[in-house]
């Protein structure tokens, strides 16, 4: 089962599956320690839905994520990836990777589903430098 979430600045999405490594750009990301999942999350209006945005400034970052305390960022060179993702049984984080595909960035969150029942929600976080996320970003969130 797939399972894909897209945020874009733009209508088009990228064709992920004809930008293997060989055509792509690996994109770096920064620590973000102080985002440590056991205390930090992603605050969103609706529990139930899936979740991404881009955070550009510290009014997004204290919108969108609750921390004890913020990391210092400049949001003139970097911009925060983040997101939720709710399963309807438990699953786990299997990879994530930072590429450009076609013009946009893509953020590909891969999960993998246990063998529970419990309802699980796996947030993920990635600091980047703004210049990548400028022409789209592109959520691609994807249960094996």
């Amino acid at each position: 089962m797939s399972s894909i979430l897209a945020l874009s600045s733009c209508d088009e999405s990228p064709d992920i599956k004809n930008c293997n490594e060989g055509n792509r750009l690996e994109v770096p990301s920064l620590d973000l320690t102080e985002f440590d999942l056991e205390v930090c999350g992603v605050k969103r209006d609706d529990p139930a839905q899936n979740f991404n945005v881009v955070i550009d400034s510290q009014e997004k970052l204290e919108q969108y994520i609750h921390c004890p305390q913020y990391q210092q960022i400049d949001f003139d060179k970097y911009v925060i990836l983040a997101g939720l993702y709710v399963h309807h049984q438990c699953i786990g984080l299997s990879s994530e990777e930072l590429f450009i595909c076609e013009g946009k960035l893509v953020y590909q969150i891969n999960l993998f589903p246990m063998d529970c029942l419990a309802v699980t929600e796996i947030p993920y976080f990635k600091l980047v430098e703004r210049k990548y996320a400028d022409s789209g970003v592109y959520f691609d969130v994807n249960v094996e």
